[in-house]
């Protein structure tokens, strides 16, 4: 009996030590992945802050956008004012 307490023990103590292992194992890993997601959220607030420059420039190509659209719009009118001017001037000498 007391061999097969000896060879309990010798086994239960194989066993926690191989445990413990385990856990240093898990705990280094777990530091790893620690590590790992503070890279991603770094790369994530990158990702973030350029997508803003992208929706800036958006927004300020859009201002320019609309501005030479209003240009274009007027010197059209302007343009097709003189037209008519012209037709008038040619059909009825005025």
């Amino acid at each position: 009996m007391s061999k097969l307490i000896k060879t309990t023990m010798k086994n239960t103590e194989s066993e926690i030590s191989n445990s413990k292992s385990n856990v240093s194992k898990i705990d280094s890993d777990l530091v790893g992945v620690r590590e790992k997601m503070d890279e991603l959220n770094v790369n994530i607030r990158k990702i973030n802050g350029s997508i803003t420059e992208i929706n800036n420039s958006i927004e300020t190509n859009h201002s320019e956008l609309k501005d030479i659209f209003i240009v274009l719009i007027l010197t059209l009118q302007t343009i097709l004012s003189n037209n008519l001017k012209i037709q008038a001037f040619m059909v009825y000498g005025i």
